[in-house]
């Protein structure tokens, strides 16, 4: 049974963008190890029951295609899963002599091990030997007396009887992704907002990835532009983001950032291409994450409506959006309160049988004025042609505030909107209130 994973790159990957890889890869298991600039191992473990092997083949490839070119493989332990990765092999009965090395080091470039190796090689290779299923087939006993002891340690760590220490790896104190927009060929920077955010999702992939193999959600995040001066030179262009609700959605996230920085650079144009992207997490919020429920879209619902809040935030104003829930309290303007920052749940199952409410409850009822069917809102010059009326339904109580007694209706209306509205009791016949809107 495998139980190792090895996501190598062939041509070599920087520290920062391996360690953030190896953050991502937490998600899948808490057993994370690195070689220096070449590959990520994963011990699966009893992660293997919650993912299967072409599932979490199938994410970590995707993974691996957004820090470059890379080989996935799958062994008994590290050093099999790095020899098969590094030379795209199916099984160790097809890997060559050489991939003796991947035994011997699995975890570090050992140059001193690499020359010892080297001479054992050689020496299986005067007797005729080529691949690791020949050597396999030597019989135990004989090979420490032809060999030497070393390379009886290694055939032992072959079959998993002799497995080296894992050095695990430690996620890093501060998120950080950085993104490089100058093309190569002619070293020019990124002079619009499409080409822009077209980068800026694949530095928001990165971080989403690392996000959740943290279990976190992010609540601010800081975009650095870096404008290009010429010759080398920068200019650091900060842009701020208190995100309303937790997010840990790419997709929400580039939506967000998407009417953030139309909103910015209509006030303020860039006037300079941007060479490069910074994003760096400020604060965070836990976020558990859990495999997606193919019969339920609730938590792409919830991240969706996360997405909405913070993008009404950031056009409305900080303190002009925020969520309600009802309270105990007869008098509908004032049968709510405000809620902590948090997506809404599931009504329970006894509200049905409640009578069904606005979507859009006005701060203070608005007067109307009834001429025959015509609704006409005093103050707003709006009107309605009225084609039924649902009701009445008497809401009254709160005497020792201001006691009131009212009479509601829905009013279905021509123009397709319907209109919850009522009489005060006590008031002269054809008296009407305008309280919210049926959407």
């Amino acid at each position: 049974m495998n139980a190792y994973a090895c996501l190598y790159f062939p041509t070599g990957l920087e520290s920062e963008k391996l360690k953030a890889l190896g953050e991502a890869c937490l998600r899948f298991s808490s057993q994370v190890a690195l070689r220096e600039g070449e590959a990520v191992f994963l011990e699966l473990g009893r992660s293997r029951l919650l993912h299967q092997e072409k599932t979490l083949a199938a994410r970590l490839e995707g993974m691996g295609r957004r820090y470059g070119q890379s080989r996935l493989g799958f062994g008994r332990h590290a050093a099999e899963a790095l020899a098969l990765a590094r030379r795209s092999a199916a099984s160790y009965e097809a890997l060559p002599l050489e991939a003796l090395h991947d035994y011997a080091s699995p975890f570090l470039n050992d140059f001193e091990v690499e020359s010892q190796v080297n001479a054992m090689i050689a020496a299986l290779h005067h007797l005729g030997l080529k691949r690791l299923s020949d050597f396999i087939t030597l019989p135990p006993k004989s090979i420490g007396e032809r060999f030497g002891a070393d390379l009886a340690l290694l055939r032992e760590r072959m079959e998993g009887e002799f497995a080296m220490a894992w050095p695990r790896f430690e996620v890093q104190s501060i998120l950080e992704e950085t993104e490089e927009l100058r093309s190569l060929e002619t070293m020019d920077a990124c002079g619009n907002l499409e080409t822009l955010l077209f980068q800026l999702k694949r530095v928001l992939d990165r971080l989403c990835a690392r996000l959740r193999g943290r279990g976190l959600r992010a609540t601010r995040l800081h975009l650095h532009l870096m404008l290009d001066l010429g010759r080398g030179r920068t200019k650091d262009r900060l842009v701020d983001l208190s995100l309303a609700l937790p997010q840990a959605s790419a997709r929400e996230l580039l939506s967000i950032f998407r009417q953030r920085l139309d909103a910015e650079f209509q006030s303020l144009p860039l006037g300079l291409p941007v060479a490069g992207l910074r994003m760096q997490m400020i604060e965070s919020a836990p976020g558990p994450g859990a495999q997606a429920d193919f019969f339920d879209t609730r938590e792409k619902e919830v991240e969706a409506w996360n997405s909405l809040v913070t993008r009404l935030s950031q056009k409305l104003g900080p303190d002009q959006v925020f969520l309600a829930e009802l309270v105990q309290r007869y008098l509908p303007e004032r049968a709510w309160k405000r809620m902590l920052k948090e997506a809404p749940t599931s009504s329970p199952a006894n509200e049905s049988a409640l009578p069904e409410r606005p979507s859009r409850l006005l701060r203070q009822p608005m007067p109307l004025l009834r001429e025959g069917e015509s609704l006409l809102a005093l103050g707003r010059k709006r009107s309605w042609h009225a084609k039924s009326w649902e009701g009445p339904e008497r809401l009254s109580g709160e005497w020792w505030e201001e006691g009131f007694a009212r009479d509601y209706y829905r009013v279905s209306t021509d123009e397709g909107r319907d209109l919850w509205v009522y009489a005060r009791e006590g008031e002269a016949q054809g008296s009407l209130w305008l309280q919210g809107y049926f959407d």
